[in-house]
């Protein structure tokens, strides 16, 4: 039997537009296929939403996002 390794990192993000390196995350998933991510959006008021929103529609299979809609901080 072969098992395949998984790594899941959880990244909490409150308006990261600007500091969010996208083609970062991509370049490791696309390296990686046992790399996955989790973004969880804490209440961004900014376009945090929208980038990994769009990072997430390339990857689906290793990009995963949790919007809270409100920031808890």
């Amino acid at each position: 039997m072969v098992y395949m390794r998984t790594t899941a990192i959880v990244i909490p993000c409150y308006n990261e537009e600007k500091r969010l390196k996208v083609e970062e995350f991509a370049a490791n998933v696309k390296r990686h296929v046992w790399l996955h991510f989790i973004f969880v959006n804490d209440g961004s008021t900014d376009g945090t939403r929208v980038r990994i929103k769009a990072l997430r529609n390339l990857y689906a299979k290793q990009i995963h996002y949790i919007d809270l809609g409100n920031n808890f901080g």
